[in-house]
């Protein structure tokens, strides 16, 4: 037995045993990536953009404005027109389109359009809508007061290529005041609003859409013009003032 115990103190074999026990290492890949993993930063925690500060900012902002528009847009009555003036509208713009009768009225200017509108209204005791469509890429085919159903109204005619338009001012009548709406009757668009009574339209045809004449009336709803007699000038003295 002392023998044994004697060879198990051997220093050789304590050595080997030393060596085989101590020297025992992880592979080099398993190392390699556990020191990585040690070595990395933590990655950033990823907030849900929905809950960033910024977006609900930029959301609350963007509730409040849709709520300002719907108040505003509830806020104004649309106007209320008659299915028989529309139709009347429709039909005049054709007649006149066709070359009915001279659409270049005398006595009222025709190459002035402040001073038309002024002449049309002294003619018909209303504010007329008076607008150069010009710059829009229309020819200017005339103004008139032609009637439409029976009541004579301040008419201006434009056309090009396969469109024609028609912009109207009628007295007041069964029309209620109100904010643009917009129409198609007998494939004629039209936009329309009342003001003080007086209705004020666009009306087109050919390639014309909704779209185009809702376009055209609010962009150029301002233009209207009061009587010319208003600034001393009565349509006997119209010609004087071109």
């Amino acid at each position: 037995m002392q023998e044994e115990r004697n060879e198990f103190q051997d220093p050789s074999l304590k050595a080997a045993l030393k060596r085989a026990i101590g020297g025992e290492v992880a592979p080099e890949s398993l190392r390699q990536r556990i020191l990585q993993a040690a070595r990395a930063e933590p990655e950033a925690l990823v907030v849900p953009m929905w809950r960033h500060p910024a977006f609900r900012i930029a959301a609350a902002f963007l509730l409040a404005l849709i709520g300002v528009y719907t108040v505003m847009d509830l806020g104004s009555p649309k106007a209320t027109v008659p299915q028989a003036m529309l139709v009347g509208m429709a039909t005049r713009h054709d007649r006149c389109d066709a070359g009915e009768h001279d659409h270049h009225q005398r006595g009222v200017p025709q190459d002035d359009f402040h001073l038309m509108g002024q002449s049309l209204a002294a003619r018909l005791k209303i504010s007329v809508l008076a607008a150069d469509l010009r710059s829009e890429g229309w020819t200017f085919r005339g103004a008139a007061t032609c009637p439409v159903n029976g009541v004579p109204a301040a008419h201006l005619l434009f056309g090009q290529a396969h469109e024609s338009l028609s912009l109207f001012s009628i007295p007041p009548g069964a029309a209620a005041d109100g904010d643009i709406v917009v129409e198609t009757v007998a494939q004629h668009p039209m936009a329309v609003f009342v003001r003080g009574g007086v209705t004020y339209a666009a009306v087109g045809h050919g390639n014309v859409s909704e779209t185009d004449v809702r376009g055209l009336l609010a962009k150029h709803r301002d233009e209207i013009v009061a009587a010319a007699v208003a600034m001393g000038i009565g349509p006997r003295q119209e010609h004087m003032a071109r």
